[in-house]
């Protein structure tokens, strides 16, 4: 029982292991690099630095008097200053070709999208072209504002009953107030009247 007792008086809680975080005038450069990553980045520098150095000794150690089979078919470049492959007829004429069959891909894809962009052209106007000739129809009538009884029997006499409407509004006096609307264009109501 005295080991128990001493094992808990010495025991001391240990602290949560905390990450330490990037530093606030730091957090543009990204979270806090730990020592995995810098170990990963170290290996990966380390190993393309010795291929480099690796392939600088084959250079330096190759010698420019040695021939090679391959220098039938390589010329001396003048702009580039290095050896490139000679163009033969053959791979001359299907470069060739490969170029006219992209130019005409990229020709058909150029018509095809200005015929879809022309196509919504002619779509919009179509539906704009629908609501002018709402608005017009509802430009061809006017509205008269008749006063007297007189004045709605002379029009009702004087105007086919298909082309005049009468709106009555329950605000107003039926007697004193009578709205009508006519078409703009009918030469039977053209007779004097108090319009608005």
């Amino acid at each position: 029982s005295k080991a128990k007792t001493t094992k808990s008086k010495n025991y001391v809680p240990r602290r949560t292991y905390r990450e330490r975080g990037q530093l606030q005038r730091r957090k543009n450069l990204g979270i806090l690099e730990k020592r995995s990553d810098y170990l990963k980045r170290a290996n990966d520098f380390k190993s393309k630095d010795q291929a480099i150095k690796k392939l600088a000794q084959k250079a330096l150690l190759r010698n420019p008097d040695e021939y090679y089979h391959k220098m039938k078919k390589m010329k001396k470049d003048a702009d580039l200053g290095e050896s490139v492959l000679l163009n033969n007829k053959a791979t001359e004429k299907k470069n060739q070709e490969r170029q006219r069959v992209q130019i005409e891909n990229q020709n058909i894809a150029l018509v095809n999208m200005r015929k879809t962009i022309e196509a919504r052209k002619v779509e919009r106007l179509k539906s704009n072209l629908h609501m002018i000739d709402q608005n017009l129809n509802q430009n061809e009538n006017r509205v008269l504002f008749v006063s007297s009884v007189d004045e709605i029997k002379r029009l009702t006499k004087e105007a086919p009953e298909d082309s005049l409407r009468v709106q009555v509004d329950d605000s107003f006096d039926y007697r004193n107030n009578f709205e009508f609307i006519r078409p703009m264009n009918h030469s039977a109501l053209s007779g004097p009247s108090t319009s608005q």
